[in-house]
């Protein structure tokens, strides 16, 4: 298919947009739990100040990724492939504490039906990381809510962070064009898009990650991430929003090394990154960023993925 390869995106900040559910996270952030009560009662107890569902459905959406942890050991080990059914996995997810997508979609499904509020898991595909950024087989499900009669997108899983031990909030209630970039349903109709884009525009996709929307880091967003070399040179439009210098590092697919951009093979000007190819391969160009304030220094090591074609 064909589609504009770049598109323009006013992005609200992340901030002023949590600030406005600051009473529903602190609301539950403020509440005690007994591992006794159940999910019946842990879901009347968060929600019952609220009268809206998109209160409601915040409220379910902050518990569970403030409470309940990535089971990364489970995954590892295949244990939840142990489970025969659904709602073994959303149980076991919620008297543990801990799970893997299929429990924290599904345990979010089952919160938001118990609210009398539509809700259904979609499966699919995601591209997270160096790990998935070439994913050939379903391996991930997120929720899609019914809030004043639209279709919301929602990825409970991704507002775990881990790394932060903070709720990330970038996935709740998602604009589906920022969405399709790292899932791309089974059933297309769950995309809520009214453009088709195939899975191979989805794996041409570059790859972003959490950091480039938690930093506000460009309203520029790319759809094109299958980048040609000229004469052994790319060019990139970025256009970050603030004062930064890129930070670029090569990964050889055939070689399958780092390659590290040389002093001369750079030009950073007026948002376009200039880089010089240091061979003929296919690449993986890894884009991060330096910043500075008046006392400190703040790197962000991985922003962007693009794949380059140099042979």
């Amino acid at each position: 298919m064909k589609f504009n390869i770049l598109f323009f995106l006013i992005l609200l900040p992340l901030s002023l947009f949590s600030q406005k559910f600051d009473h529903v996270d602190n609301f539950v952030k403020s509440l005690e739990f007994k591992h006794t009560e159940s999910i019946e009662q842990v879901t009347s107890k968060i929600t019952q100040p609220f009268k809206s569902d998109i209160e409601r459905v915040r409220a379910i959406y902050f518990w569970i990724a403030a409470n309940i942890e990535y089971d990364y050991d489970g995954i590892d080990s295949y244990n939840w492939e142990n489970y025969s059914t659904f709602e073994d996995i959303l149980n076991a997810t919620f008297v543990n504490r801990k799970g893997i997508c299929s429990g924290y979609s599904h345990l979010f499904e089952r919160m938001a039906t118990l609210c009398d509020i539509d809700c259904e898991v979609i499966s699919g595909f995601a591209r997270a990381d160096l790990q998935t950024i070439f994913v050939k087989a379903s391996n991930h499900a997120w929720n899609r809510v019914l809030i004043d009669d639209s279709w919301k997108l929602i990825d409970v899983t991704w507002a775990r962070d881990t790394v932060r031990r903070q709720v990330d909030y970038f996935y709740f209630l998602t604009d589906p064009e920022l969405f399709i970039l790292n899932h791309y349903p089974e059933d297309y109709e769950a995309a809520l898009l009214e453009e088709t884009y195939t899975y191979e525009d989805f794996m041409n996709f570059p790859l972003y990650r959490p950091s480039f929307h938690r930093t506000d880091f460009s309203n520029h967003i790319p759809k094109s991430g299958l980048l040609r070399a000229t004469n052994d040179t790319i060019r990139i439009n970025i256009q970050p929003n603030y004062e930064c210098i890129m930070l670029p590092i090569w990964y050889d697919l055939v070689e399958q090394e780092w390659v590290k951009v040389q002093a001369g093979e750079i030009e950073q000007k007026d948002g376009w990154l200039k880089l010089f190819v240091p061979r003929k391969s296919d690449f993986l160009l890894k884009v991060g960023a330096l910043t500075q304030t008046d006392t400190t220094f703040s790197v962000t090591e991985e922003l962007v993925y693009f794949k380059v074609d140099n042979k």
